[in-house]
């Protein structure tokens, strides 16, 4: 549950990541196998090119695309040494001039210099670049995990493989971008408040959770044992139970959109005071990774 002063304001249901996802088809008809260092992702561009391919497509015509590769290695850039760096950010004792994200944006441009992406990526879109990927151009894509689904549409005979992307040569350094992608809430004017409530309590049982994320790729937010986790998120799971993932970046930065009513979750805190609670809203443009509230 997500708490603001003790008052419950959100279940959180689904625990996504943003990642590398490798074609293991793909992979092996190149020979290459999954980098776990930043010389060696340059090395798989070098390999995959060799074979006439490209190691990732790359859809930036579609605008929320964009983020993904820095936010990928910022990861491990800035927030490996510095989780705090957006609460330092925000007392202006840190940059993003003068940090790691620097460094990240730099990588980014290696990777295009050193051809690991597909052409014309402006004009290339989310739905261009997964094609790539399902016939075979591209070995992979870098994506949040709700890709795999639309992946696995595409391609049903595909083997999908989520990791780290690694920006230093150190994979002890290597971290993923982790964090809840989906999460409920109930209007606290709700006209149907007492089974909202029971709805809202079976979402965060563990037979809820592990019901919510079955048929995707994302893991329960609140983790249990009994989960049975896909095969292509096993190191996201890993990740998730050895602390090495980080937030979505921009779910820890300041917004000034105000608009959200208060909502209250559970039985515990059904008579929460309502008149003068509002949160901040965060409007996030990557589809199925949006918070929904009943």
């Amino acid at each position: 549950m997500t708490e603001v002063l003790g008052i419950t304001y959100a279940v959180p249901m689904s625990f996504s990541a943003i990642g590398a996802i490798y074609s293991e088809r793909t992979l092996d008809e190149i020979g290459g196998a999954v980098p776990t260092t930043w010389s060696e992702l340059l090395d798989l561009c070098a390999t995959a090119r060799e074979h006439g391919k490209v190691l990732f497509a790359l859809g930036n015509a579609t605008p929320w695309v964009t983020q993904l590769f820095d936010y990928a290695l910022v990861a491990t850039t800035v927030y490996a040494d510095q989780p705090d760096f957006d609460e330092l950010m925000d007392r202006d004792k840190r940059t993003l001039a003068a940090s790691g994200w620097r460094t990240a944006m730099e990588k980014y441009l290696a990777m295009n210099d050193r051809g690991c992406f597909s052409s014309q990526p402006l004009d290339t879109t989310y739905e261009d670049a997964l094609d790539q990927v399902a016939e075979g151009g591209a070995v992979g894509v870098v994506q949040v995990a709700s890709t795999l689904s639309a992946l696995r549409a595409a391609a049903p005979d595909l083997d999908l493989r989520m990791t780290a992307l690694p920006a230093t040569d150190d994979p002890e350094e290597t971290r993923m971008p982790g964090a809840v992608s989906a999460a409920y809430g109930l209007n606290a004017d709700s006209a149907h408040r007492t089974a909202a409530l029971r709805f809202i309590d079976f979402l965060g049982s563990e037979e809820g959770q592990n019901l919510y994320n079955r048929s995707g790729a994302t893991l329960p937010a609140i983790p249990n044992t009994s989960f049975a986790v896909d095969p292509a998120v096993a190191e996201v799971a890993e990740r998730q139970k050895a602390g090495t993932t980080v937030p979505f970046v921009d779910q820890r930065w300041h917004t000034t959109d105000r608009g959200c009513s208060v909502v209250c979750l559970s039985t515990a805190h059904a008579q929460a005071p309502t008149g003068t609670n509002e949160l901040s809203c965060r409007n996030r443009s990557v589809p199925s990774e949006r918070s929904t509230r009943s």
